[in-house]
Order: C-alpha cells, then sequence, then structure tokens
C-alpha cells in the first residue's frame, strides 16, 4: 500500500465483525479491525444521524495529514424491546502513526445509550460515554467525558424537530492545560426525509 506522496506502508489487513442474537430483543455484538487511517477518515467515521442523540464526539483526536497503522477491538450488548432500549459499548484501540511518533497511543473507551419511546409521543434518547488515551512516547493521558439527550418530535411521516442538549469534558495531564476544556450545547435541527421517518410503536 502507497498513499499519495508518501512510503510504502506495511501491516495485515483485516477486519472481523461477529453477531449473535440472544433472544428476540437483544444481541450480542463484537468487531475486531486491523486497518491503515487518517484523521479525516475518523472525523468522517463520527458523522451520525442527527435525529438519534449520539453526541458522535472524537474530542481526543489530533488533527494531522499523518497516516497511522491502527488496531481496534469492540464489544457490545444491545437491548431493543418494546418502548425502552439501550445500548452497553465498550472499545479498545491503539495507533502507530508512521511519522509522527509522539501520536502513538493507546486508547479505552465505554459508552452507554438509552432509548425511550413515550406513549404516542416523543422519542427520547439519552448517552454517556468515557475514553481515556494513553500517549507512548509521552508522560501524558487524555481523558473525556461527554453526556447528552435528544427529544425527537414526529411532526409529519417526513418531517421530525429534535431539540437536543449535550455536554463535552475533555482534561489532559499535559504540562500545558491548553487542551482541557468544557463545551456545552444546544441545538434545535428539523429533519425532512423524502422516505417516512421514525414511527413510534410498541411491540408489547
Amino acid at each position: 500500500m502507497t498513499p499519495d506522496g508518501g512510503k510504502d506502508l506495511k501491516g495485515r489487513l483485516a477486519r472481523l465483525t461477529l453477531s449473535r442474537q440472544l433472544t428476540s430483543e437483544s444481541s450480542l455484538q463484537a468487531s475486531l479491525a486491523r486497518q491503515y487511517s487518517d484523521t479525516g477518515s475518523d472525523l468522517l467515521g463520527g458523522v451520525t444521524s442527527v435525529t438519534q442523540a449520539t453526541g458522535a464526539s472524537p474530542s481526543t483526536i489530533v488533527v494531522t495529514e499523518d497516516v497511522y497503522y491502527s488496531k481496534r477491538g469492540d464489544l457490545a450488548y444491545v437491548n431493543r424491546g418494546g418502548r425502552f432500549g439501550y445500548a452497553v459499548r465498550g472499545h479498545v484501540r491503539s495507533d502507530e502513526h508512521q511519522q509522527q511518533l509522539n501520536l502513538n497511543f493507546d486508547e479505552r473507551g465505554g459508552r452507554i445509550e438509552c432509548t425511550w419511546l413515550y406513549s404516542g409521543g416523543p422519542r427520547i434518547g439519552f448517552y454517556t460515554e468515557y475514553v481515556k488515551r494513553t500517549f507512548s512516547n509521552l508522560d501524558q493521558r487524555d481523558t473525556a467525558h461527554n453526556s447528552g439527550v435528544a427529544v425527537t418530535y414526529r411532526l409529519t411521516s417526513n418531517v421530525n424537530i429534535v431539540v437536543e442538549g449535550a455536554r463535552f469534558e475533555q482534561s489532559s495531564t499535559a504540562d500545558s492545560n491548553k487542551n482541557d476544556f468544557v463545551d456545552r450545547r444546544v441545538m434545535l435541527v428539523l429533519a425532512y426525509s423524502s422516505g417516512q421517518l421514525y414511527t413510534v410503536q410498541s411491540r408489547r
């Protein structure tokens, strides 16, 4: 593999995804990946639907043009029964940069998501996540704790309105505290689709 303007890259490339249906409402999912990536791909991978309380939060991503070899494992338990659903997710990750070796890191993270379909009305979603990133060649550890809640109202079969509040917090053990911040956001989103959006219903 040779990226534009870069040197030859060598390493095992693999992706494996396993999913087991435990009950009619719950499942266990696991995935492993070894691949080359870059910052742009990571940022695009975090883009998700605005009609869910997702808070895609690559808050610890360092923007760089460098290519890195990434190893990642994910494990998730998902339960989507009735009006209430939830998911518990965890991951481990290790990145090895080709040029900027100070950016090499090991990462551990977890996330909890909940969704509640209110009787005959809106969908309420909540998430909270925690990520710890330890840099291999630096005496530095970054942590991020993000959470948010969103309420989705179905105006018509094609139009939803979403009200979302989120809090993003990051801290670092680096000598400079320039990476420390707390960001609070409130968003109002009008979502339109040419096809039908979600329909509130219960399977119970």
